[in-house]
């Protein structure tokens, strides 16, 4: 089985970067560049130290180079394209307003 990804993807985008959004977007930087949408301590935590997966993944994921971190979806660099890959991690409580807020930032 080969490990390397196909590289259909421009950049791939995680909304919400808890476990399983720092999880995903962790080990998909291993192959495209990511963003992860984070919030609160989670997101000062990842700018201060980078990513780290612990347990079976056990991997650090330093900012730059293939990821970055922000708090809102305006402060991507660049606008939405069809081959971007958007990612939906937030709890079900929240998914009204992510896709409020993917909504309003997909009309840029």
């Amino acid at each position: 089985m080969s490990t390397a990804a196909p590289r259909s993807f421009r950049r791939v985008i995680v909304y919400g970067a808890g476990a399983l959004g720092s999880l995903l977007g962790g080990r998909l930087s291993l192959h495209w560049p990511v963003v992860l949408v984070a919030r609160g301590p989670q997101l000062a935590a990842i700018r201060e130290r980078g990513l780290r997966l612990a347990g079976l993944a056990d991997l650090h994921c330093p900012l730059g180079g293939n990821l970055a971190a922000v708090e809102r979806l305006d402060e991507i660099p660049a606008p939405f394209r069809s081959d971007d890959l958007l990612l939906l991690a937030v709890k079900a409580h929240q998914v009204k307003e992510a896709g409020a807020a993917l909504a309003k930032a997909l009309e840029r």
